[in-house]
């Protein structure tokens, strides 16, 4: 199923945009909430040996 990839994809394209757009307060949380979602997705996907 390629929609978690897609996901993950939008995820760090959000991140990765991130700072090109106009600073507003709410954007440093929103930007850590992404990368702890494409952390966990990550760790959920691919579990520590």
């Amino acid at each position: 199923d390629a929609a978690p990839a897609v996901l993950l994809a939008v995820v760090v394209a959000v991140v990765l945009l991130l700072p090109e757009l106009p600073v507003t307060p709410s954007l440093p949380s929103k930007k850590m909430y992404d990368l702890e979602v494409a952390q966990l997705w990550l760790s959920h996907q691919y579990p520590p040996q």
